[in-house]
Formats: structure tokens, sequence, C-alpha cells
């Protein structure tokens, strides 16, 4: 039944590969996700054939499934990064992302290139399973396994940071986060690093055991499946990220003597006078680029008043206007005709998740325990 199950996701991540192939929304990231299907759905038919009756008719079938997690990781790597707009093409350096396989397949060469004879004999009813076989092999394979597992987490986390970083960007020039946060591909990253920290526990625990009865590779490869299942859902759904100006990178404690060198005081008085009078914060859709704009500024400017003056991000800025502006309509019994949520959207926000967060955040209660402070004074 297992290897049905395979097999079939074999045959749907064939269909999937070439749909991500053909889609012109976020292009280079689809592309790597195709790949990274079809990678999948080739490792799980393969997974499928892994029997002694198979092999015996197809010795070539033997170990060509090895290392292929080598791949998958870097390939979850690129994607958050194509994804994300960090990066837009390939380079030449990120070849080294895929050295960890060539070097397996050198050195699993000699056994691949013996004729079908030669591999059979390695086979009995203990190893046909892992395939790991009677030959010297055998050991090499489990510190595959646990060498894919170290990789895996190593791009997993890497993967995180850019994520991280993604999320810093994002907060430097939009207001409004929903659908650009990306939180389906924190989850998605998250969880293969969990499917990887158990691949090392399970071989690990399996160390002492020549062959190893109970093959985690199956169970990794179909919560793989569930997991690029989502993604998908998740992909086809989310509409083309902006590319995203990086922010003027701040140390947790500024030069004084850097500030010195620029008087804000000018730029923040009119920063404050424009949010004020203007109030642009009212749009849902303000960008940081378009408040530049109205204080006749660069882009890169506004970065640096809002970092080194006001120690905060335009995201930040924003919202706390928001919420300022919330509190005042909440005082002037404005809540009595319209409900919190009518009056969020009227001052900016355009999400209910986003405003809860955000006035929470910067009060310490939600917007109904304010209310009901209110009342009670």
């Amino acid at each position: 039944m297992t290897n049905l199950i395979l097999q079939l996701g074999a045959l749907q991540a064939g269909i999937l590969g070439i749909f991500f192939f053909t889609r012109k929304v976020n292009r280079g990231a689809n592309r790597i996700l195709g790949v990274l299907v079809l990678l999948l759905g080739l490792l799980s038919f393969l997974q499928s054939l892994k029997s002694l009756e198979v092999y015996s008719d197809y010795p070539h079938l033997i170990r060509l499934d090895w290392g292929g997690g080598l791949l998958i990781a870097p390939m979850i790597y690129y994607y958050v990064r194509f994804m994300t707009r960090q990066q837009t093409r390939w380079r030449i350096k990120d070849i080294g992302a895929f050295f960890p396989y060539i070097a397996h397949l050198v050195i699993i060469s000699p056994f691949l290139w013996r004729n079908g004879e030669s591999k059979i004999q390695v086979l009995d009813y203990y190893t046909a399973t892992l395939s790991a076989g009677t030959d010297s092999y055998h050991m090499y394979y489990k510190l595959l396994v646990v060498f894919t597992a170290l990789v895996g987490l190593h791009y997993c986390w890497e993967s995180i940071k850019a994520l991280k970083v993604y999320r810093s960007n994002i907060k430097s020039e939009f207001s409004a986060l929903t659908k650009r946060e990306l939180q389906w591909l924190n989850y998605f990253v998250w969880a293969f690093s969990g499917l990887f920290i158990i691949l090392v526990g399970v071989y690990v625990l399996y160390t002492r055991d020549r062959y190893a009865s109970f093959d985690y590779e199956v169970y990794f490869y179909l919560a793989s499946f569930l997991l690029i299942y989502a993604i998908t859902y998740s992909a086809i759904n989310q509409q083309q990220v902006e590319a995203v100006i990086a922010p003027v990178m701040v140390n947790s404690r500024p030069d004084e003597k850097v500030k010195k060198l620029v008087d804000y005081a000018p730029l923040k008085e009119r920063l404050q006078r424009l949010m004020q009078s203007e109030k642009p914060y009212l749009e849902s859709d303000l960008t940081a680029t378009q408040l530049a704009d109205r204080l006749d500024i660069s882009r890169h400017q506004l970065s640096e008043l809002l970092s080194q003056s006001l120690e905060t991000n335009f995201y930040d800025l924003v919202n706390q206007y928001r919420v300022g502006e919330f509190i005042t309509r909440l005082k002037s019994g404005e809540a009595e005709r319209l409900t919190l949520l009518a009056i969020a959207y009227d001052v900016g926000f355009n999400s209910k998740t986003a405003f809860n967060t955000a006035f929470k955040r910067m009060k310490g209660l939600t917007p109904s325990q304010y209310k009901k402070n209110l009342r009670q004074k």
C-alpha cells in the first residue's frame, strides 16, 4: 500500500512539476518549485521500487536513490531566495550548494559502473529494503543519511535566516504585510527541519543495527509530499512578491559620532507635520517610497531618518499613527455607530489580524479590552 501511495505521488508530482514550469507568476521561484516537486517524485518512485524482486530483475536501479536528499535541501533554500526576490537569477557560486551531491556521486561511482550481476551480489533478504547491501557501502549509507540530514538542517537554517531578512525588508517598505509575509513558507521550512531532525534521530537510534528493519526514508518522502502539496496550494494562491529595497542596516548601538554628523530635527519635524496634516497612513497600501516622495526626499534618506532618529521602521511608524487615530476615534464616540473592525479599516489597517496584533503590541491590551477600560473611566 505504501509503495502504491509513493507511486501515485510520483505521478502527481510529474503533473505538478509541468504546471509550475508553465506558470508566468513568480517564474523563477515556480521553476525551482517545479524541479523540487519532480525530484521528490523521482526519488519517491525509486523508493517504491526498493524490493528484492525488482532489484533482481533491474539491478541497475540499486542505490540510484542514494543521496537524493542532498539535492532537496539546497532547492528549498533557493526557492525561498527566489520567492522573496532576494535573488532573481542563478550565479556561478550557487553551484557550490550541490557539491555534496557531486562528491557523493564520485564516491559511489565504482558501484554504479558495475555490471548487473555484480550489483545483485550485494543483496540479501535483510538488506533488500534499504539496499545497503553486504559490501562496504553499508556503513557509507548510514553516514550518508546522517550527512544528508545535517546538510538539510543547514539549508533550512539558511532559509529561515533569509525569511527573517525578507520580513525585515518588507517592514521597511510596506505598511500592510498581508499576503506579503509568506508565513506559510516559514512553516514549510520549519516542517522540513523537523523531518531532517527525525532522520538524524532514527539513524542514530539504529546505528548499531547493520540491517535496520525500519526504513524511515519511506515516511520521509510521504511527509515531504504532504508538505509539497501544502506549499503548492499556497504558492498557487500567492500573488507576485514585489522586489523590496534592502533597509539601512542599523547597529543595536548606533555610533553617536555618526548621529551628530546629520541633523535630523528639521526632517523629523517635516515628517510629523505631514503625518498629522495629510494623514497618509489612512491609505492601507502606503509604501515608504510613496511617503518619501511626499516629503520630497529619497527613499534612503527616509530609512536613515526612521532608523537613526526615530529608531523604528516604516511599518511600525505607520501602524503607530493608525493605532493613535483609532484611539482618537474611539474616544470621540465613533464606536457607538461603527464596529471596532470598521474603524480599524477606516484608519488604514487592511486585516483584522494585523490590527489586533499591532494594537496589542503597542498598548498591551486587545482593542475590546481597551474599549471596555475607556467605558469604566
